[in-house]
């Protein structure tokens, strides 16, 4: 069942056609929102990306919003606009008393913004130079309302950093294929875009706001929800946005019981389906490989299964890593199976349930 998902989002990547880069017919307004929460050390590398955008200028608006820092964030982000003047940047920052999350750093923002387009990215990442001019393409060539864009990570980062690269081109080629295939599962936030129209007619994130995390994939389903034909995801190089890995086990842990907590988000039977048969997938090959110590007889089945699996998570990050430019990382593939059974399995079983630090909170 596991490795038919994944040949199902393997045919779903494929038939995603690469969008050719052309220019734009016209230069519509655009918003770009960035959350941020203790970002001192990458916020000026994310805005210096988006002020070189090959877009009008006087068509741009860039809203840093932060979410209740207790580091240098806004210090290093008046700075910019001081020594940056001219590129439509606006600090807003939370007050005191107002709840703080990603979701409502964004909806505030979203109130705000005076352009139709929206697009959102992280004050840890870097857009590439046409990323602007990408995504408004994608509207007008189409009627959407929501379009989710690829996420990598940068290179670089040592093995730990390798096998967050890996993972990441398998959740993009997941996350588009579901959008392909009509049945959207997530998105990343660190590179989508909507319209405002669309996010204040579904209500933003009005419904489970207490959960702190999930807010793209909670867009996403709702708008999926009214017309799946309004969302799309772009299969283009020139929309990539490079992320930053986390630099410890720890950190991962921490993230990735964070991602983990979306799947309440996203509960419909398909998304709940995907996610129970991953989860036991990766524990029971961790209980098999314990068992095969004792009773070698199951160490066919052990590896017939093992070989289904390999196969097709091969297919596609194979195809996946071709798109990237990231063939490179392929050679972790094997190398990282036992790893991953055994962090899926305990992130399976932990995330539910606890909570998660991330940015200096404590969140549920």
């Amino acid at each position: 069942m596991y490795a038919s998902f994944i040949f199902w989002c393997f045919i779903g990547w494929k038939l995603i056609d690469v969008v050719p880069y052309s220019s734009n017919k016209e230069f519509p307004g655009v918003t770009v929102i960035v959350p941020v929460r203790n970002e001192e050390r990458t916020i000026a590398v994310s805005l210096q990306a988006l002020v070189q955008q090959d877009y009008p200028k006087h068509k741009i608006e860039i809203l840093v919003v932060d979410d209740h820092s207790d580091d240098k964030t806004t210090v290093v982000v008046n700075e910019f606009i001081r020594t940056n003047p001219g590129n439509g940047i606006r600090l807003i920052e939370m007050a005191t008393n107002e709840f703080g999350s990603k979701k409502s750093a964004i909806t505030k923002a979203v109130s705000e913004a005076r352009f139709e387009i929206i697009l959102t990215t992280d004050g840890d990442c870097i857009v590439p130079v046409s990323w602007i001019r990408t995504f408004v393409h994608a509207y007008q060539e189409s009627d959407v309302e929501f379009v989710a864009g690829p996420v990598a990570f940068h290179s670089g980062a040592g093995l730990l950093g390798s096998f967050q690269a890996l993972e990441m081109l398998g959740l993009v080629g997941i996350a588009a294929a579901g959008i392909r295939m009509g049945n959207p599962l997530m998105c990343n936030g660190a590179n989508i875009s909507y319209t405002k129209a669309a996010f204040v007619r579904v209500k933003g994130f009005e419904s489970l706001k207490q959960h702190a995390s999930g807010d793209d994939t909670q867009l996403l389903l709702k708008i999926a929800k009214q017309d799946k034909s309004k969302v799309v995801f772009l299969k283009q190089e020139d929309s990539i946005v490079l992320g930053t890995p986390v630099h410890s086990l720890s950190q991962l842990w921490q993230q990735r019981k964070r991602w983990a907590s979306k799947i309440p988000v996203a509960l419909t039977p398909f998304t709940i389906s995907v996610a129970v048969i991953s989860w036991f997938t990766h524990a029971l090959l961790v209980l098999n490989a314990v068992l095969c110590i004792w009773f070698p007889g199951i160490l066919f089945y052990f590896f017939s299964a093992l070989l289904l699996k390999l196969i097709s998570e091969f297919l596609l990050l194979n195809s996946l890593s071709t798109f990237f430019q990231r063939k490179a990382l392929l050679w972790l593939f094997v190398p990282a199976q036992a790893f991953y059974w055994v962090y899926i399995t305990l992130i399976g079983i932990r995330a539910p349930f606890g909570k998660y630090h991330w940015k200096g909170r404590r969140v549920r």
